[in-house]
């Protein structure tokens, strides 16, 4: 909400140096910094997508693309909590145009093994290989929704993950796989079991 209260009166490059320069966030906030950062991307695709002419385009995309690698350059990964790296990473993913760049977020805490974002994280990156036209990334996504979907005692995790299954394999035109998949979670949506 304050981000949108401020461009009301200022503009994309204020708002890059306002949140740089953000008094009472010291440089070792790093998760706040983190967030104010994705939140300056945010702002300057919506430039892009608005810009009016290729030159005026052009030179917004290049902002996001170098405040991608600002973003990468500025944390290591190493440094975040694995609850900033999920809430980064979906944010990456969920609104901005390059979802593909949440994948390092949520590598980091696989990596770690903390059992407690685990499943968001594999729930997050099997959601990015979903996207992806290639076999190997949809096997990845769904390797990834299985994960959750056999581990998750979260019922709307658990059923958004047997969803994505059977999009996928209908992406992947496993029309077969995809219908007993469907009929494995309408059963067990409706409380009944395939045995």
């Amino acid at each position: 909400h304050y981000t949108e209260a401020y461009m009301e009166a200022h503009s994309a490059e204020q708002l890059r140096d306002h949140y740089r320069a953000f008094e009472g966030i010291s440089l070792d906030m790093k998760a706040a910094r983190a967030i104010l950062a994705v939140e300056v991307i945010r702002i300057f695709e919506k430039v892009a997508k608005k810009a009016e002419g290729e030159d005026a385009k052009m030179a917004a995309q290049a902002t996001v693309k170098n405040l991608f690698a600002d973003l990468k350059n500025q944390f290591d990964l190493k440094d975040l909590a694995s609850s900033i790296l999920i809430n980064v990473g979906d944010y990456l993913r969920m609104n901005t145009s390059a979802p593909r760049e949440a994948l390092p977020f949520y590598s980091e805490v696989l990596e770690r093994k903390d059992e407690q974002y685990r499943l968001d994280a594999l729930n997050g990156r099997g959601a990015i290989y979903a996207l992806s036209p290639l076999p190997g990334d949809l096997e990845k996504g769904l390797e990834d929704f299985r994960a959750v979907a056999a581990e998750t005692e979260d019922k709307g995790l658990k059923e958004e993950a047997l969803f994505n299954i059977i999009k996928i394999l209908m992406g992947k035109n496993d029309h077969a796989a995809a219908d007993t998949k469907a009929r494995e979670f309408l059963l067990k949506k409706n409380g009944f079991t395939t045995n």
